[in-house]
């Protein structure tokens, strides 16, 4: 449909959410509001009038309409809500009318064409993010006859205060008369090179985020906070006045070429020394206070030295320099806060000292090149994933005299050898019997092809520790506790021997990640969800004295090519096989011509769903003690693994059994409905039918009567009994 006219319709909320087929609507008759997502994702969507009379468009009303081109607003409106045109990312302008008084949180964001807005007389409510995230807007104009906001060469001020900063605005140069009282928010300015911030600010905080070419900041002598991110290349040089009290570590980590930092001589806060901004106190991570911390520095250097006297790095410092090469902490610093010198690409050697007593986690996270590491003799600890992603870090050196850790084996492990905290990368990597705990991230460095990683017999397998690992082979006992791979595993295999424990039973495991795994013979149960999800899953090698696989043992393993169940297998448990493209059988079952064939009538419990999406299985066929209660057991599975279109699971089916006593077969629908399948007049199976009775509300209700045709045309049919 290319045109919706809606007469006298009521523009309810979610009326026409995700119609994709609507490109055009135009509205007649007489309502107030457009309520809340009523056109939500609309995707087709490209031009709509609103008619004289609407005062209020709704929260999320066509958010998501992004091919939406032309809006046509009334001259009633008086509110746009929250949300209402998030994400129309081809409306190229829009014209508001005289009386619009208020736009709400996020009411354009996303908005990726607009290019100009102009505010009327009586707007008084513009929320700071209505505008958040338009890429291509230039200028905000404003009434000068409003009394509430105004306009700075295209920027927003409300009651003198800058509260938007069009991303594309283009000046170059901001310089804001002294009636300016608060910067709250400027996040856009990407042609902007130079800002002069007026006297009388004293604080500003998390802006020019997007002011990439941002050359020159004029900061006043009255500002106190500066915690802003400066994320410009160009910028080189910045004047700290005395003034400055507080500043946040993360305001130049991305200013690569900022050369000079001159700080004001009577600034009691801060100095500098040996390239580096140091704070007289500082704050850090779990509200530590220490005196004399490095928060900043010029980023020309490319040999950091961290001089006597600091007593601790604060957190993201150093973060993502590329120049950086060497590091030397001198004696004096105590902390090294989390994420301080994380992806420093280029950074080859660090030598910490013996008065480092804490480094933070993910501290030389992605140092891709680092490969020379000394600790101190008073390293006490360490923080998770401290190491993830050195890849070329093949050992790391560590004083005689430190009380805590030591390299064994080619280890990182605690002195007492019962933690491990990282694994050097080897053609065989033994974890030693007396290890009780290993660190997260322990394998992150094994990425080798090849790699064995062989644990001891009853170990805890911590699955965060193999975060990051590639290409390696875990060979682990099968009494070894619950397995659950995170995400970022790839093309991981797994072995289990078999520990000569009485343990025959495989629980709970959840190998996502893994590519292969390989049981021993010992393993007779399989547990719930066992291989639930493993999207990579491509071979798996079943003991022969498997009997049983639990519910939704392999839901999900959408790579696995095929399965092979073994000849010792009793009892499949509910979905156990839903999502796997191909299964082979024990000799109790059998395909033929795509059709399954079960020797033992309780071989499947629970059978919903269990092969619905196994492609290479046409037809399931259930022998049982004679042919008829064959023929019911196959009509009844039949429908409940949905090989039959699934009306009856519609209806609410939640389980199926077997009635001995009377010869059927019982599907409950509800603590009261039952579906039975029944022989109907004859004894031989190829003339039986089976006989649906379905207890619904009304057998004569249009949804019934579509049930029972579309059982008909599988010989089935339906009585009330």
């Amino acid at each position: 449909m290319e045109k919706e006219e809606m007469s006298n319709v009521y523009t309810g909320k979610r009326t026409f959410e995700f119609c994709e087929w609507l490109t055009e609507v135009t509205f007649s008759g007489n309502f107030q509001s457009i309520k809340s997502n009523a056109f939500m994702c609309c995707t087709g969507l490209e031009k709509v009038v609103i008619p004289e009379g609407v005062k209020w468009i709704s929260s999320d009303a066509f958010s998501g309409c992004v091919n939406l081109k032309e809006v046509i607003l009334p001259s009633t409106l008086v509110s746009i809500l929250d949300g209402a045109f998030v994400k129309c990312t081809s409306l190229t302008s829009i014209t508001f009318p005289s009386g619009l008084e208020s736009l709400g949180k996020r009411a354009f964001w996303g908005c990726s064409s607009l290019v100009e807005i102009n505010l009327p007389e009586a707007t008084h409510v513009v929320e700071m993010d209505t505008f958040q995230e338009c890429e291509s807007l230039e200028k905000i104009n404003v009434d000068p006859q409003n009394k509430r906001y105004s306009s700075y060469n295209g920027i927003l001020l409300e009651n003198g205060n800058v509260i938007h900063c069009p991303r594309k605005i283009q000046l170059t140069e901001v310089e804001f008369p002294e009636t300016v009282k608060n910067i709250y928010w400027f996040d856009g300015g990407s042609n902007i090179q130079s800002i002069t911030v007026p006297e009388g600010i004293t604080s500003l905080s998390r802006l020019f985020k997007y002011c990439d070419n941002l050359k020159e900041i004029k900061l006043p002598s009255t500002l106190e906070t500066l915690c802003c991110e400066f994320n410009s290349p160009k910028l080189t040089s910045i004047y700290i006045p005395a003034s400055v009290k507080r500043m946040d570590e993360r305001t130049f980590r991305n200013c690569e070429n900022l050369a000079n930092i001159e700080i004001d001589a009577a600034n009691p806060y801060y100095r500098k020394e040996k390239g580096l901004l140091i704070a007289k106190e500082c704050e850090l991570t779990y509200n530590r206070r220490y005196e004399n911390v490095v928060v900043g520095y010029e980023h020309n250097q490319t040999d950091v030295v961290i001089p006597e006297g600091v007593t601790a790095i604060a957190p993201f410092v150093f973060s993502d320099n590329k120049k950086i090469r060497s590091v030397t902490i001198q004696n004096g610093v105590i902390a090294i806060d989390r994420t301080a010198f994380a992806n420093c690409e280029n950074l080859e050697s660090v030598t910490i000292a013996d008065s480092v007593k804490e480094i933070g986690s993910e501290v030389f996270e992605n140092c891709r090149n680092l490969t020379t590491l000394f600790l101190g003799a008073g390293v006490e600890s360490l923080g998770s994933g401290i190491f993830y992603g050195c890849d070329n870090l093949r050992n790391i050196t560590i004083s005689d005299q430190n009380e805590h850790f030591a390299v064994e084996d080619g280890m990182l492990m605690s002195k007492d050898k019962k933690t491990l905290i990282l694994a050097f990368p080897k053609d065989e990597i033994v974890v030693p019997s007396n290890i009780e705990k290993i660190s997260s991230k322990a394998f992150c460095l094994c990425k080798k092809e090849n790699i064995r990683i062989i644990f001891p017999e009853d170990s805890l397998f911590v699955s965060s520790a193999i975060e990051g690992c590639e290409n390696c082979t875990f060979v682990v006992s099968d009494v070894t506790k619950a397995i659950s791979l995170p995400n970022n595993t790839k093309n991981l295999t797994f072995e289990l021997y078999h520990t000569g424990l009485p343990k025959t039973f495989s629980r709970d495991y959840t190998f996502k990640g893994v590519k292969k795994v390989v049981f021993p013979n010992t393993i007779k149960n399989l547990g719930t969800g066992a291989f639930r999800d493993c999207a990579d899953l491509k071979e798996l090698v079943l003991p022969d004295c498997l009997e049983y696989i639990e519910s939704y043992a392999f839901k999900g393993c959408t790579s696995l090519p095929d399965l092979v169940l073994p000849d010792s297998m009793k009892i499949i448990g509910k979905a156990a096989f839903s999502d796997l493209k191909n299964l082979e059988l024990p000799n109790l079952c059998t395909v033929e011509d795509g059709q399954l064939e079960l020797n033992e009538p309780f071989l499947f419990e629970g059978t919903k769903g269990q092969l619905r999406t196994s492609t290479s299985i046409i037809d399931v066929v259930v022998r049982g003690v004679d042919t008829e209660e064959g023929h019911q057991r196959y009509e009844a599975l039949k429908f409940w693994l949905g090989q039959v279109k699934p009306a009856l699971i519609q209806a609410g089916i939640n389980s199926c059994y077997w009635n001995a006593a009377d010869s059927t077969f019982v599907v409950k629908i509800n603590k009261k409905s039952k579906v039975i399948f029944e022989p109907e007049g004859g004894s031989k199976a190829e003339d039986a039918t089976g006989v649906v009775n379905t207890l619904l509300n009304n057998l004569d209700s249009p949804k019934s009567k579509k049930i029972r045709e579309e059982m008909k045309q599988y010989g089935v049919c339906c009585k009330l009994v």
